[in-house]
């Protein structure tokens, strides 16, 4: 059995350009059905775009050294 899933495994890039949003959401889903970890790459930057949505974590997470640029220009601001 697995020990733990990786953003990659979902096609994640992690170059700090196209947006691993997507692949890191998928990633915690299959993570959180299966009680395992996720592992980050410690050498990528991991881009979340500016959508509307979240990743549920509820295992443990590794994120190393990994960077993660978290866009958050076209987020309403309340006042």
């Amino acid at each position: 059995m697995k020990k733990y899933l990786t953003y990659e495994e979902f096609g994640a890039i992690g170059d700090g350009v196209h947006d691993d949003f997507d692949a890191i959401i998928a990633c915690h889903n299959k993570a959180n059905e299966m009680g395992i970890s996720v592992k980050a790459n410690d050498n990528a930057e991991y881009y979340i775009g500016g959508a509307d949505k979240s990743a549920i974590v509820k295992t443990d997470v590794d994120f190393g050294n990994a960077k993660f640029i978290i866009d958050d220009r076209s987020v309403e601001r309340i006042q």
